[in-house]
């Protein structure tokens, strides 16, 4: 823990249904501020940070070219509640799942706002930005998924989606949030989501790359809810495919 930080955050729902804000269970009680992380190693989870059960702020932070099983960049977990405001998370590499940033368990909750998650990579279980599952729930606001990849070094599977982001029982929301240039070797080049509820609002996806689903692949969807105005672009429909 290092001092003092700012308190939680709260749903924002506005007359759409979506929800600019997820609800956090576990308060802020601690910030990480200015700092670089980076060329650390976890055999398991984690591999530049591992939030376990706390509330933690991070801002103005460069995670990088960290490595672990689960979680390359950063994981939070076990009621975890994490804001990254002003961050950038780039190269990290998960052997497994979640290259740059992994949300798990039910009652994990994480803020990505104004934020980069850039050249990361993942196994062959999904997510080679971020991953949230088992019933987590990750808001990307202001964001930007770039260049981030999965399953491109022989380690994929059947299950090897999601190169920007990986929805795995959950919940996950784009605000404002721009998703590009990124790679699945199966599908979900952009966004994979297994099953779970999917917001998306003043979104952009383009140029992401996978045999099936090359925007977004949407597969055993809880719930889907996206939202246009008339100066909104909003993403391609022919850029995702629904089985």
């Amino acid at each position: 823990r290092l001092g003092e930080a700012v308190a939680g955050f709260d749903d924002d729902d506005d007359d759409s249904g979506v929800a600019r804000r997820l609800s956090a269970v576990t308060p802020i009680t601690s910030t990480i501020e200015g700092l670089t992380i980076r060329n650390a190693h976890s055999s398991g989870s984690g591999g530049g940070l591992r939030v376990s059960g706390v509330g933690v702020l991070v801002r103005d932070t460069l995670i990088v070219n960290n490595t672990a099983a689960v979680g390359g960049g950063v994981i939070a977990m076990n009621d975890a509640t994490l804001r990254l405001e002003n961050c950038t998370l780039r190269a990290n590499r998960a052997t497994s799942s979640g290259g740059g940033l992994v949300v798990q368990r039910s009652g994990s909750v994480a803020t990505v706002v104004n934020s980069t998650l850039v050249d990361n990579h993942a196994g062959q279980f999904g997510g080679g930005g971020a991953i949230v599952k088992l019933n987590a729930q990750l808001s990307f606001e202001g964001s930007t998924l770039v260049g981030n990849s999965v399953g491109l070094f022989g380690d994929h599977s059947t299950e090897t989606c999601g190169g920007g982001a990986l929805l795995s029982r959950g919940a996950l929301s784009l605000l404002d949030t721009v998703v590009e240039s990124n790679v699945a070797i199966m599908c979900g080049g952009g966004v994979g989501v297994e099953s779970g509820t999917l917001a998306v609002e003043r979104s952009v996806l383009r140029a992401n790359v996978a045999p099936y689903g090359g925007g977004m692949h949407l597969s055993h969807l809880t719930e889907w809810r996206r939202r246009y105005d008339q100066n909104d672009q909003g993403f391609d429909p022919p850029d995702a495919s629904v089985v």
